[in-house]
């Protein structure tokens, strides 16, 4: 059996998981390391899913897309106890997907060649954001326009050759937070600030009860964020 019909069994017929309530579990799928044939994962999509993979101009960002919503529901399932094919989505004001019924909260991403889902108890409030590093032209720019005063003036105040991982640092930490609050874009990035070093943190008022993560995924920066203080994180591959 070839090494990708191997990965994607695991993933076809997780066991059952469990989740504790204090836990936030993260689980990330390479789709470039034995590449996964997407066409047995597309028979638990919904019409709308489908309809969405069909708009894809390029056939790996359609598979992609395919393994990312397919590879979410098997997770879901596994911790639901149910058919991966029978669970159905709502989508809140600004576009946060959740579960139409009882669940785990959920949170999906997907960069470069990363996959990245996260999972913590019902009613939690979690995002996550991958990012494939890579050289963007306009980041200075960036870094102007989208980010706050407090963390533009911390970005340029560092060497040159740091400032590109500590973008996506910031960049992913910001997306994770206001995708957590189901604000999305809604929310001005200005708005508030994150650190981009080792420890981070939200830099904003009335959000005590918050924290943020730093998820260690090579050539890739990704975040979370969750309103628990201290939540017991854990980060491992999907295949299992």
């Amino acid at each position: 059996m070839r090494a990708s019909q191997q990965r994607a069994l695991r993933i076809l017929h997780l066991p059952r998981l469990v989740l504790p309530p204090d836990a936030v579990q993260v689980w990330w799928l390479n789709t470039d390391v034995a590449p996964l044939d997407h066409t047995p994962f597309e028979a638990v999509l919904q019409p709308d899913e489908h309809a969405r993979a069909n708009r894809f101009i390029h056939p790996r960002d359609r598979c992609r897309f395919v393994l990312a919503r397919a590879s979410l529901r098997y997770l879901l399932a596994a911790y639901m106890h149910r058919q991966p094919a029978a669970l159905r989505f709502t989508a809140g004001v600004h576009g946060k997907p959740a579960l139409a019924e009882p669940g785990p909260a959920f949170n999906l991403s997907h960069s470069g060649t990363v996959i990245l889902i996260g999972v913590a108890a019902t009613g939690r409030q979690l995002g996550v954001d991958v990012e494939q590093y890579r050289f963007i032209q306009e980041m200075a720019a960036l870094v102007e326009n989208a980010f706050s005063r407090m963390e533009a003036t911390a970005w340029h105040s560092l060497p040159a050759s740091e400032r590109e991982k500590a973008f996506f640092h910031l960049w992913t930490r910001k997306e994770a937070f206001v995708k957590a609050t189901g604000e999305g874009l809604a929310r001005p990035f200005e708005s508030f600030s994150v650190s981009s070093d080792d420890n981070p943190a939200i830099h904003a008022p009335n959000l005590p009860h918050w924290s943020l993560h730093h998820l260690d995924i090579a050539s890739h920066a990704a975040a979370l964020a969750i309103d628990h203080p201290s939540p017991l994180v854990s980060l491992a591959p999907l295949d299992l």
